[in-house]
């Protein structure tokens, strides 16, 4: 377990500059088996307007998917998808050896049509399926039995890009591989999302979700049964998950900061430390992260490193 009151460091895994040449990071994911996954692009698509993410876009672009086996991090593996006319934000392996491209904004143009985020590729970049996963995605992430989990931010649950009525109203969705849904949040008056502020999945399968209106977070079992805490912390945008211990990242006091609860027997939590990363014996300010289950993954220039609760 981590030391209290001692500010943390991260571990070095790798640099990933030599396989960056020609493109530029989008998003760095873990899957399953702490496989790291990072997701790179040839160019950034121009905004609409200044303003909005393209979905469909005008130009075609490059992506390369760069695989890295956390327990080996020599163990590297580059897949390149060409000549796309998407803007992906997400990737998660699924099945067997496929891999899950997901674009954070969808556009509504009719009942008949709409644009379809989620595509599902194999090792060869051959297209293998696609469907729609709605707009104003926040988060993905693919459990260990291929579930598809999707967290929406207001966009997505409020409805724009042409949506009245928006996949993600509810907030968090659940599909199957074939894009049908499987389980949708169904909130009431003590408990709606209008903005899902971070998602995790555990070792066991819970589902984690962190969200505003109230900062509550909430525990998905294996039964559909869901638990509530109350944490706290206002604005949080990633979190840990051990089997006695929830580590929030950031707040909206506080970006930089960890906060580290304790989960008791009467399901609540009590916050036992505070505290700040650090990379080499600089603190971490700027970076792109993920979270599963009790790991974490960073990217800070153009180096991975990583953190566990364990």
């Amino acid at each position: 377990m981590l030391k209290k009151k001692d500010n943390k460091k991260l571990n070095y895994l790798i640099d990933i500059q030599e396989y960056l040449e020609g493109y530029r990071v989008v998003n760095i994911q873990i899957s399953r088996n702490r496989k790291i996954l990072v997701l790179c692009i040839n160019e950034v698509p121009e905004r609409i307007d200044g303003m909005f993410v393209q979905a469909k876009t005008v130009k075609v672009y490059n992506y390369r998917v760069i695989e890295i086996n956390s327990y080996n991090n020599s163990d590297i593996y580059c897949l390149d998808l060409l000549e796309q006319k998407f803007y992906y934000h997400f990737i998660q392996s699924i099945d067997e050896s496929n891999y899950l491209l997901v674009g954070g904004r969808c556009r509504y143009y009719s009942e008949d049509k709409q644009d379809y985020n989620a595509k599902i590729i194999d090792e060869n970049s051959n297209l293998i399926r696609e469907f729609v996963l709605g707009d104003g995605i926040q988060d993905v992430l693919v459990s260990n039995n291929n579930d598809i989990w999707t967290s929406y931010y207001d966009e997505g649950i409020f409805g724009n890009y042409g949506w009245s009525n928006p996949i993600g109203s509810c907030g968090l969705i659940s599909w199957d591989i074939n894009g049908n849904q499987k389980f949708r949040f169904e909130g009431d008056d003590d408990h709606f999302i209008c903005d899902c502020y971070a998602l995790n999945i555990s070792d066991n399968n819970d589902i984690w979700f962190y969200y505003y209106t109230e900062f509550e977070l909430g525990r998905i079992d294996g039964n559909g049964s869901i638990t509530y805490y109350k944490p706290n912390i206002s604005g949080a945008d990633g979190l840990l998950v051990s089997n006695k211990y929830i580590l929030f990242r950031g707040g909206y006091s506080n970006h930089n900061e960890y906060q580290l609860y304790k989960r008791t027997i009467t399901n609540s939590l009590k916050l036992i430390d505070k505290f700040k990363l650090y990379a080499d014996d600089k603190e971490v300010n700027e970076s792109i992260f993920s979270c599963r289950g009790s790991y974490m993954v960073h990217l800070i220039n153009n180096k991975i490193y990583d953190f566990s609760l364990e």
